[in-house]
């Protein structure tokens, strides 16, 4: 079983704002609740929800969350019984260029003078998270309605 924690049930980053956090809580607690969602699962996620929002909302209930789960966010490292010195610089592999940021992700120049991609700016306003997942689903049923 998956162990989650606040900040993945309310599916923020840890160092949220709390308008991020309230805006997750609403934008969650409107898709589980029970009354608007048949589910079954719909009841146990919305407790889940309630119970990250009491605790993400509340300052001083989130620095004391914080404290208690940072050793579980530090990467845990590989126990070994020996280190390997490290590698002079003109030993060292040349970095993949597909691993390079801005390499990776390739756009189509017909597509984005039509109009038909949307970029993620380089550095998001953290509204940018919100709203850019809701992006998508707009534009193909404004496609479908213009059809």
């Amino acid at each position: 079983m998956k162990t989650t924690n606040h900040y993945d049930v309310l599916r923020v980053t840890r160092d949220a704002p709390p308008e991020v956090i309230r805006a997750a809580y609403k934008a969650l607690s409107q898709k589980w609740h029970p009354d608007k969602n048949s589910s079954p699962e719909a009841a146990a996620t919305m407790q889940a929800i309630n119970a990250a929002y009491a605790v993400l909302s509340n300052p001083v209930e989130r620095a004391r969350y914080d404290r208690a789960c940072e050793p579980a966010w530090v990467a845990p490292r590989k126990q070994s019984s020996y280190t390997r010195a490290p590698r002079p610089a003109h030993e060292r592999p040349a970095a993949r260029p597909e691993r390079r940021r801005g390499t990776a992700f390739e756009i189509d120049e017909e597509k984005l003078k039509a109009g038909r991609v949307i970029v993620p700016p380089e550095k998001p306003h953290w509204l940018f998270y919100i709203f850019f997942p809701l992006l998508a689903p707009i534009d193909m049923w404004l496609r479908k309605r213009l059809k």
